[in-house]
């Protein structure tokens, strides 16, 4: 009767302890849910502000494409302006050629990239 009192404390004790680890399992995944639902708010925000940021990049970018692919056309219609037109209409002389900054531009357009 002895061993079975003693084996019968041994297992209240075992059982004791096991109850306790899982409060204590159960605990930490609840903090563990706490912390990841929390993850995910930040994240969504974060990826909002990404996606708007992304956007702008986007739209600079066709902005400065149309605009040196705009500059490229315009260069190549006034090199086909012949010169006897600009003088019969009694223009000045046509001025050096302005161009925008290509290289420059394709630099900005590399570093949006």
């Amino acid at each position: 009767i002895d061993q079975a009192t003693a084996k019968k404390v041994q297992l209240a004790d075992e059982v004791k302890d096991l109850q306790n680890e899982l409060s204590a399992l159960t605990k930490l995944q609840a903090e563990m849910d706490r912390i990841r639902q929390e993850q995910k708010v930040d994240y969504t925000r974060a990826k909002e502000d990404l996606d708007l940021g992304l956007n702008g990049v986007r739209k600079a970018l066709g902005v400065l494409r149309s605009y040196y692919a705009a500059q490229a056309e315009e260069a190549a219609s006034m090199l086909q302006a012949s010169g006897a037109s600009l003088a019969s209409a009694r223009q000045p002389a046509m001025p050096e050629r302005h161009s925008k900054a290509a290289g420059a531009g394709q630099s900005i357009i590399g570093i949006l990239e």
